[in-house]
């Protein structure tokens, strides 16, 4: 291996890890020891040319040289690779994190990396000494000897090489409130039209517009809930869920179930959660050009005659599926700041117990999964990532990740979490996640979710495979040039989550 790419393959770790190890004393040093090998082998040329024997003090130099300069260079990398270890230390994680198994991972492909390159310097660095004291010099260059049979010094110093649950029909409450939950899905269309009336317009089909405070970029999905959704679900003196309020809501459960679950936090904008579900229909990658397509006027209807000729697909979301919501908590509308008035409608709330809705996701996805073999899970990531943090998503995404369910993960954007580009903020809140952090709007409700997890340590390494695994949601989402750039890049991160977890 030659001291150019020993160099290379340091400057990759320095890009990766973002500090200074060594690589610039290294290319500096090769340019000394260059300089200092072009005038030995000028003074050979010159030598020869005049018929003059070559003294065996110059051929001792040049190999006592390039043995030091090998030497030299396996230092730094020793130092350097060794403060990257450092800076990853396992034990100073949370046991079990997805970032403690990074920097063990990191360590290990550092540590062979050194090995790969400091074992091949010592080798070469004792050959050439062993060069420098041959006795033999003279006898090797004799007088009028037009060339000299060694490698070049630019082969030398420049060589390269090439790197490398089924459902039970019981008739409990439970059940059936179970049952009536799997049933509630609505088409794409049907979220898209319903869009189009949010705000003070009207749409293109003449239909009143609710919650004329709606903004697209301020507006939350709590908001639209409560200002838009909750309202347009009364029926008479009593409520309803959204989704049976559409035409066609009172046909069987069995022509209403979903093809896709879509798990999202109510506190993202609700533009985004629909952006997510129509980008889904249309078959893109990422949401954020179709949230803008939505912001824009008349952008909406157009995308509506999109899905209406791409998709018929029915989307389950839990934002027109339940009918309970928790008015203690982000009452107030984000854009006017104004309280949201109380439902006056005598419809029973149920926080808890076999009427409850809010307590029967991991149930009703075990019915889905048993009634509609092609269920999918759509797993819409706010701009925040702060879908993570909330008690109840967390939870689906593991029941869904352990019920081996399709998942697709979108983002406002493909742009990969370079550590280079931003920050480490989302990584060092993501690879440290523990569902023991995880919030509800009642914490009687992440309390019962926690209650019903046998093993947290174990949920945990489940959640950080869910995240991060070989078919996580975002297992293409931390960028690494190649094996050596991501496991300094990981190193990084390591180092950032242990100084934020301290």
């Amino acid at each position: 291996m030659s001291l150019g790419m020993v160099q290379r393959r340091l400057e990759l770790v320095e890009r990766g890890f973002g500090q200074s190890l060594g690589a610039g004393i290294v290319a500096k040093t090769r340019l000394g020891v260059l300089l200092v090998l072009l005038a030995l082998d000028g003074y050979a040329g010159y030598s020869i040319s005049i018929d003059v024997a070559v003294k065996p003090w110059a051929f001792r130099v040049f190999y006592s040289l390039l043995g030091f300069t090998n030497l030299v260079v396996a230092v730094i990398v020793i130092v350097g690779l060794a403060r990257v270890c450092a800076a990853a230390e396992p034990s100073r994680l949370r046991a079990g994190s997805y970032a403690q198994a990074e920097a063990i991972w990191s360590r290990a492909l550092l540590r062979q990396l050194c090995v790969a390159l400091v074992l091949p310097c010592f080798f070469a660095s004792a050959l050439y000494f062993a060069e420098a004291f041959n006795s033999h010099w003279g006898e090797l260059f004799p007088k009028k000897q037009k060339g000299m049979g060694n490698r070049s010094t630019s082969q030398i110093l420049d060589a390269d090489a090439s790197s490398p649950g089924g459902q039970q029909s019981s008739a409990s409450s439970w059940d059936k409130t179970v049952q009536s939950l799997s049933g509630r899905s609505l088409k794409v269309e049907e979220l898209v039209e319903f869009f189009c009336r949010l705000g003070p317009r009207r749409d293109a089909s003449g239909a009143e517009a609710v919650m004329p405070s709606y903004d697209p970029w301020l507006s939350t999905t709590s908001d639209v809930v409560r200002g838009a959704i909750i309202p347009l679900s009364r029926a008479g003196n009593s409520g309803l869920a959204y989704t049976n309020c559409l035409p066609g809501a009172a046909a069987s459960i069995s022509t209403t179930l979903p093809d896709c679950m879509v798990s999202h936090t109510w506190s993202a904008l609700f533009l985004d959660l629909v952006a997510a579900v129509v980008a889904d229909a249309l078959e893109l990658d990422e949401y954020g050009k179709v949230a803008q397509r939505l912001a824009e006027p008349r952008g909406a209807q157009k995308l509506l005659q999109e899905v209406r000729r791409k998709s018929c697909q029915r989307y389950w979301i839990c934002a027109g599926i339940r009918l309970e919501t928790e008015w203690d908590a982000g009452r107030r509308d984000t854009v006017t700041g104004g309280v949201f008035g109380l439902c006056s409608c005598s419809e029973p709330k149920y926080f808890d117990g076999p009427m409850c809705e809010m307590n029967k996701f991991d149930d009703m996805m075990g019915l889905l999964q048993h009634r509609q073999p092609n269920l999918r899970h759509l797993v819409a990531v706010d701009r925040r990532f702060e879908l993570f943090s909330r008690a109840w998503c967390v939870a689906e995404l593991v029941q869904s990740y352990l019920s081996n369910l399709p998942q697709t993960v979108l983002l406002p954007s493909n742009r990969a979490l370079d550590v280079q580009a931003e920050c480490l903020e989302t990584y060092n809140f993501l690879a440290t996640l523990t569902v023991l952090e995880c919030k509800a709007s009642r914490e009687e409700d992440r309390l019962q979710i926690l209650a019903k997890i046998p093993d947290v340590q174990e949920f945990d390494v489940q959640l950080q495979a869910v995240i991060f695994g070989s078919r996580g949601l975002l297992r293409n989402a931390l960028v690494g040039f190649d094996r050596v750039d991501a496991a300094a890049r990981a190193a990084r991160r390591a180092a950032s989550a242990a100084a934020a977890s301290e």
